[in-house]
């Protein structure tokens, strides 16, 4: 059966392969970044060829779905190693992709043919400043390592609520997260950033230098460059910020507008609550008993670092598993929309066999710290909705044929909440599909578009970072 589980998560005194078509070509791409790449290396960066196992990490991804292909990874440790390898690709007229915790999921991404991979994975320092009010963090680190860095500092930061993916990525997408009812978004911790950009070359941006493009990286970053560091502000953990009451409760399907109506109305009552948070997930749990209400009820006492076990979030949860395809198809929302979610649900609930391990997830964060930070500051285009939902399709990748019917069923879903809205489609570009309108991503009005179609024009006017959402010209 389908069910619904909520989690409500507070503050303590708060509710709680690469496939070559000419053999003969890769062959002598290969040599090439061998004997002409490599040499311009640090010395411990490496080339991965085919077939050698550090090519096979850099390519095991979360979706085995609209993978990019690679001729070739370049494993960098320094932002020098990674302007070397956009150099590199430049030169070769090969298409380039960097790669830190392998969660993007949007369809463009396959559109990588023979391409090179910038793998970021070794730049993963943490170093808290001495003002201990910031912190740079390198490229490819991994959200787990950035809380539990900071934790033993006495600090934290706004971070996002999977422990698996890399920091840096949701960040250039606006990046929602635990403490951003305080704080604000990802986006609006970042104080300055070193970019490469589409020719190689690297800059500091920030408010003071490159202040365009400081603008543009904090919602629309992923179609300017590759960051190689981030310096961004963090907070003193304290007895009174520090833990969090948690309750997760679990209830049948024939619950979901009861549960959905409560929802609307604590996020009305406790609207100015900057630790209340909660999340809602539609999926199917066979082994429960409809008769009780809720089927289950559990509490929690934990800190920043304990809230992603619950959820299925941490390293050894199901959202960090690999091997099966994900697609999804997010929406916004300022309340449930219970008629539309329904006929959502029944949809979900009745799902071929080979497709019902799909779920529609909502994330509700306080938005008092989002809605703090005006809205023409950043590309970040959505600082209204206090929802963000997704349809979560998921299948096994073996299956080819479900591609199609799978994203037929996650469209649907989606347009049958938005349209019984009556709001227009608000997609968060770090979750989208990839086939969602330019406004969906990037924002409605029309000055916010064109700014990042100019800027795109003027940084990356070969589209050389056109494969992840991009801003079309």
């Amino acid at each position: 059966m389908a069910s619904v589980v909520m989690g409500i998560i507070g503050g303590i005194a708060a509710w709680s392969l690469a496939v070559f078509k000419d053999p003969t070509q890769a062959s002598v791409l290969h040599h090439h970044a061998l004997s002409e790449l490599k040499p311009l290396l640090s010395p411990n960066a490496s080339i991965h060829l085919p077939c050698s196992e550090g090519f096979q990490t850099a390519m095991d991804r979360w979706t085995r779905w609209k993978n990019p292909e690679f001729d070739v990874i370049v494993e960098v440790v320094t932002e020098d190693d990674v302007s070397k390898a956009v150099q590199y690709a430049n030169q070769q007229e090969q298409q380039f992709l960097a790669i830190s915790g392998g969660h993007g999921g949007t369809k463009h991404l396959g559109d990588v043919e023979h391409g090179v991979g910038i793998w970021m994975r070794k730049m993963d320092g943490v170093q808290v400043h001495e003002d201990g009010c910031s912190a740079t963090t390198g490229g490819g680190v991994l959200s787990k390592k950035v809380v539990d860095a900071l934790w033993e500092e006495g600090k934290q930061t706004v971070i996002g609520a999977c422990e698996c993916t890399g920091a840096i990525a949701p960040a250039l997408g606006g990046g929602h997260g635990w403490l951003q009812g305080r704080h604000g978004l990802l986006a609006d911790q970042i104080l300055s950033a070193r970019l490469v950009l589409a020719n190689g070359t690297a800059v500091t941006v920030s408010s003071s230098s490159h202040p365009d493009l400081f603008w543009a990286i904090r919602g629309a970053g992923h179609n300017f460059g590759i960051v190689t560091d981030m310096q961004y502000k963090v907070y003193d953990r304290t007895p009174q910020n520090e833990k969090w009451a948690m309750e997760t409760l679990t209830f049948s399907g024939t619950k979901l507008e009861e549960v959905l109506q409560e929802l609307n109305e604590m996020m009305k009552q406790y609207h100015d609550v900057v630790e209340l948070a909660h999340w809602t997930e539609v999926l199917w749990l066979s082994q429960v008993d409809p008769k009780l209400s809720p089927l289950s009820h559990d509490t929690f006492l934990t800190d920043l670092r304990g809230l992603a076990a619950p959820l299925m979030m941490d390293n050894d949860g199901a959202a960090c598993q690999h091997g099966s395809a994900y697609l999804r198809f997010p929406f916004g929302g300022s309340e449930y929309n219970i008629e539309g979610l329904r006929i959502a649900y029944d949809t979900l609930a009745a799902l071929p066999p080979k497709l019902n391990q799909s779920w529609i997830i909502s994330e509700g964060y306080s938005m008092r710290g989002v809605q703090s930070v005006p809205a023409e500051s950043t590309a970040f285009p959505d600082r209204y909705n206090s929802l963000l939902m997704a349809v979560f399709m998921v299948y096994s990748p073996e299956d080819e044929a479900l591609d199609q019917q799978a994203a037929e069923y996650g469209e649907a879903m989606r347009d049958d909440v938005v349209k019984s809205s009556g709001d227009g489609l608000q997609a968060y570009v770090n979750y989208a599909f990839g086939d969602e309108s330019q406004e969906a991503l990037y924002g409605y009005e029309s000055w916010r578009l064109d700014r990042l179609q100019k800027l795109k024009a003027l940084y990356d006017p070969d589209g050389r970072f056109n494969f992840y959402n991009p801003i079309l010209t």
